[in-house]
């Protein structure tokens, strides 16, 4: 199974950040393929951004925001961002169900 097979890699070792930080440094080494990472913090995200990973996930700040966001307005069903300028909210409106806007 040689890195080369596949086109992204997910590694989600979050209770081992130096493991998640070796594992990453050689999956980049090897090249060829994208490397998704899992944090487990803020810390281990900024360090995963400066080895350069394709995509950094941070599940529980990612799910705080779209709690906020859906808190903010009785009408928001669900909230996603897309990029820090676009994002997708689905909104409940009277009589018509849901509505994508």
């Amino acid at each position: 199974m040689g890195n080369g097979n596949f086109e992204h890699v997910v590694v989600a070792i979050v209770n081992n950040i130096q493991a998640s930080i070796f594992t990453t440094l050689v999956l980049k080494e090897i090249g060829g393929t994208r490397v998704w990472i899992k944090a487990q913090n803020m810390y281990h995200t900024e360090v995963h951004e400066k080895i350069g990973e394709d995509l950094v996930v941070h599940p529980k700040f990612n799910l705080g925001k779209r709690i906020a966001h859906n808190m903010a307005s009785e009408k928001n069903i669900d909230f996603i961002d897309l990029s820090e300028d676009y994002c997708i909210v689905s909104e409940a409106k009277a009589g018509r169900g849901l509505e994508l806007i």
